[in-house]
């Protein structure tokens, strides 16, 4: 899983990693618009990023 906080970062940060269909993520920031997508790898890559989800916690 990648975040870019859309006003300060340019490049995504690896924030996750999950071996499911779900993952919990903490220590966030909090008050800032934030950007996650997350990345398939497996032993041929990784796979084309997921479509953006953009939110404010």
């Amino acid at each position: 899983m990648q975040r870019r906080i859309t006003a300060e970062e340019n490049k995504p940060v690896d924030v996750g990693t999950a071996l499911e269909s779900k993952i919990a993520l903490v220590n966030q920031p909090r008050g800032k618009e934030l950007i996650y997508q997350a990345i398939a790898i497996n032993k041929a890559g990784k796979g084309t990023p997921s479509n953006i989800v953009t939110v404010t916690l």
